[in-house]
């Protein structure tokens, strides 16, 4: 059985924030008016354009880690999140990891522990992907997570699930990256 490994979550699950590296990033640190339009804002979008608006300005003031990117790629997220001690945490739309084309964006957050290129899981991703098969495309790797929204202690997820996930309209592509030692 395949598990987050239990060194890199068991440490952040302790010592306090300012023990440790990290960064925020984000396509935006503004609150995009063009969602004002879709679903999961009906009725919140003048509050919550408040309450991330004052967040950003604090963060701001306080000079705290922000990089603002067009777009980081898939590459350099996996060269950061396969280092020693340092995880991310992604927003992602949880309706694209679950297959519910149906339903409207999801926003959800996963721990992405970095990347694995045993060919089990890479087997084992491919057969849980509701929109690719095993002869459909092969991967070298795939991005090892744990999601607090399942009961799977790991789970596997080949890139292009991944990618669709974390750049789908509503998440800005956010991502906190956290290190035990300098990023």
């Amino acid at each position: 059985q395949h598990h987050c490994p239990v060194k890199k979550l068991g440490q952040f699950s302790f010592p306090p924030l300012s023990s440790w590296s990290y960064l925020f990033c984000s396509t935006k640190f503004v609150v995009d008016e063009s969602y004002n339009n879709l679903g999961y804002y009906k009725d919140k979008f003048t509050s919550d354009e408040k309450r991330v608006e004052t967040l950003f300005d604090i963060a701001k003031n306080q000079k705290l880690p922000l990089l603002q990117t067009t777009h980081l790629s898939l590459g350099a997220l996996v060269d950061i999140v396969s280092r020693k001690d340092v995880v991310a945490i992604v927003l992602l739309d949880n309706r694209i990891l679950m297959d519910n084309g149906k339903s409207s964006y999801c926003g959800h957050y996963v721990i992405l522990c970095g990347v694995s290129y045993d060919e089990n899981d890479i087997q084992y991703a491919h057969m849980n992907s509701p929109e690719e098969n095993i002869s459909s495309r092969r991967d070298d790797f795939v991005m090892v997570m744990k999601n607090p929204g399942i009961w799977k202690q790991t789970e596997f997820v080949t890139p292009s699930i991944f990618e669709k996930a974390r750049r789908a309209t509503g998440t800005d592509e956010d991502i906190l990256f956290l290190s035990k030692h300098n990023l």
